[in-house]
C-alpha cells in the first residue's frame, strides 16, 4: 500500500504597495508548485496511488466514455472509498476536438456548483488531451481557480497536454482561441494506459515525440530512429519505448521551464510544428487530428528548411524518413490551398504578437526562428506543399505496386 503523502504544497503569493510619482503600485509574486511524477501502474492495488493524490480535500473526478469503458470499475471504487471521509463527484463527458468549446468548459463549473465543490478543492481529469484542456480551464474559472490534477491516458496527453500549463476550447472556428495558463499542483504520469490507446492515437503522440527529437535533442531522434519499427506494435511499452517517453517529457518541461508563462516572448521552440497544423485541423473540421496536423506541419516547415538552404539534404531526408516508418503523415488536401494557409499566418503573428516566429529544422537536434512573416512567401508554401504531395503519391503509388 501507498503510505499516506504529504498535503499538497499550496500556491503563495507576496505583494508590495508602494507609492511612485502620484501612484500606488502593487507588485505580486506568485509562487506555484507544479509536480509531474511517473507512477507506473498507476491502477494497480484498487487505484490506491490516485486516492492517495487526491485524499487531502473534496474532488471532482472527470473522464471520458472510453477511459470509464476500460477503467471505470477502478475510478468508481476510489470514488466510493474517498465519498466515506470527503464529497467526490465522478462524471464522464463527451470529449472529443469538435466539441472543445466554452459550453464544455461551463458544463464542468455547472458540474462542481452542483457538488458545492468548495474553493479548497479539487478537479481531477483523466483522459486525453481534449478532456485535460477542457477541465484546466474550468478549473482556472470555477470559484475564480482551485486545484486540478492531469492523469493523462493517451501519448499525446502523457509528453505534451498533461505536462504543460496551458489550457484551451476552440472558438469561432479557431484552434484553442480561448484559454488560460494555469499550472496543475500535479500530474501523474503512467504508461501503461497506453496498452489500450488505438494505434492512430499513438501516432499523435509519436508526431510530439519526434518534435522535439527534431529541434531539440539528437539522442531522442537517433533513438525513435533506431527503434522506429517496434514503437508502434509496443506502444513504447518496451524499455526503448520508455525511454522515448521519459527525454521527450523532460524535453518538453525543459523547454517550457525557459519561459513558461510567455511573459518574455513568443519564440518557443515547442512550436515547431505548431503554425500551420492549426489551419489545417480548422480546414478539415478536426478530421485530422492534432498529431497529425503537427506531422504536416513539420514537414512543411523542414521543407521550407529545405528549400531555405537552412537544412541539408542528408538530414532532411532522415527526418521525413523517419516519419515514414513512424506512419506519420506529410501531406492532406487542405494544404493544397495556398493561399489559404499563407492567410492563416495573420493570425499566427497576431497570437505571437506581431512575429511569425516559425521554428525550422537547422539539423537534427538544432534550429532557428523565421520572424518575419515576410520571409515566408506564397510561392515557398506552394513549392513545399507541392514536393510533398508529389513525395506522399510517390510512396502511396509504391504501395500499391507491392
Amino acid at each position: 500500500m501507498v503510505q499516506s503523502s504529504v498535503p499538497p504544497v499550496h500556491w503563495t503569493s507576496s505583494t508590495r504597495c508602494m507609492e511612485v510619482q502620484g501612484s500606488v503600485v502593487l507588485q505580486s509574486n506568485l509562487q506555484r508548485r507544479h509536480e509531474v511524477k511517473f507512477t507506473p501502474e498507476l491502477l494497480k492495488d484498487d487505484g490506491e496511488a490516485i486516492y492517495e493524490a487526491i485524499a487531502h480535500a473534496p474532488a471532482l473526478m472527470l473522464t471520458t466514455p472510453s477511459v470509464d469503458r476500460l477503467y471505470g470499475a477502478t475510478l468508481r471504487q476510489v470514488v466510493r472509498r474517498f465519498g466515506h471521509a470527503k464529497p467526490c463527484g465522478y462524471h464522464v463527458l463527451e470529449c472529443r476536438e469538435d466539441a472543445k468549446d466554452m459550453h464544455q468548459t461551463l458544463k464542468i463549473c455547472e458540474l462542481a456548483l452542483d457538488a458545492n465543490l468548495r474553493r479548497g478543492g479539487t478537479i481531477v481529469a483523466i483522459g486525453g488531451g481534449v478532456c485535460l484542456d477542457i477541465a484546466g480551464l474550468a478549473s482556472a474559472v470555477y470559484r475564480r481557480g482551485v486545484r486540478h490534477i492531469k492523469v493523462p491516458t493517451t501519448l499525446i496527453g502523457i509528453i505534451d497536454a498533461g505536462i504543460g500549463i496551458k489550457n484551451g476550447v476552440n472558438f469561432q472556428g479557431k484552434k484553442s482561441a480561448l484559454g488560460s495558463f494555469y499550472p496543475p499542483e500535479l500530474t501523474l504520469l503512467d504508461p501503461a494506459f497506453l496498452r489500450t490507446v488505438p494505434e492512430l492515437h499513438i501516432r499523435d503522440g509519436l508526431s510530439e515525440a519526434l518534435k522535439i527529437a527534431i529541434v531539440g535533442d539528437r539522442a531522442l531522434f537517433e533513438l525513435m530512429e533506431a527503434n522506429a519499427v517496434t514503437l508502434l506494435p509496443t506502444r513504447l511499452g518496451s524499455t526503448s519505448g520508455h525511454e522515448v517517453i521519459a527525454r521527450s517529457v523532460k524535453g518538453m518541461l525543459s523547454a517550457l521551464s525557459d519561459n513558461l508563462y510567455e511573459l518574455d516572448g513568443y519564440c518557443r521552440m515547442v512550436d515547431f510544428g505548431h503554425t500551420f497544423s492549426p489551419f489545417i485541423e480548422s480546414a478539415t473540421v478536426y478530421k485530422v487530428t492534432h498529431g497529425q496536423a503537427v506531422a504536416m506541419d513539420m514537414a512543411i516547415s523542414a521543407t521550407l528548411a529545405r528549400q531555405f538552404q537552412l537544412l541539408d539534404e542528408q538530414d532532411f531526408e532522415r527526418i521525413l524518413q523517419l516519419m515514414h516508418v513512424l506512419g506519420l503523415p506529410i501531406f492532406h488536401e487542405s494544404m493544397r490551398e495556398t493561399e489559404k494557409l499563407h492567410q492563416s499566418l495573420k493570425s499566427v503573428v497576431a497570437h505571437r504578437d506581431g512575429a511569425l516566429n516559425l521554428v525550422v529544422p537547422t539539423g537534427i537536434g538544432t534550429y532557428k526562428f523565421i520572424h518575419q512573416a515576410s520571409n515566408v512567401q506564397c510561392q515557398d508554401l506552394e513549392s513545399a506543399v507541392t514536393y510533398l504531395e508529389f513525395r506522399h503519391a510517390s510512396v502511396r503509388d509504391r504501395r500499391l505496386v507491392c
